[in-house]
């Protein structure tokens, strides 16, 4: 179960047994295959980009200096794709990340 390491016995039976992690590629995938494939996203913005707008989507909180700060996590390699997405498009990013998976 997400986060019932940090909370006691009596908190876990709150926390929908349906909940799925946010943090791994195959949600950001699935996510993405909602998204308008010619839809762009503003890297660079804080609010717009495409790992705000995720964030936003799966109600958790984007924080921009863990993205920067650590490469090989999971948010670190969203902006990566991110920012190498030179179409800026959310087919373009989706497909990226696919071509990514099958390494």
């Amino acid at each position: 179960m997400i986060g019932s390491f940090l909370l006691g016995p009596i908190y876990r039976r709150f926390i929908p047994k349906n909940l799925k992690p946010v943090d791994t590629m195959p949600s950001l995938i699935a996510w993405l295959e909602t998204k308008d494939p010619t839809e762009t996203y503003r890297y660079g913005d804080a609010f717009h980009c495409l790992a705000a707008q995720y964030h936003r989507a799966v109600g958790t909180r984007y924080n921009l200096n863990r993205a920067i700060s650590d490469k090989t996590s999971f948010y670190g390699q969203m902006e990566k794709l991110a920012h190498n997405n030179e179409e800026r498009t959310f087919g373009g990013a989706l497909k990226m990340l696919k071509e990514s998976q099958k390494l």
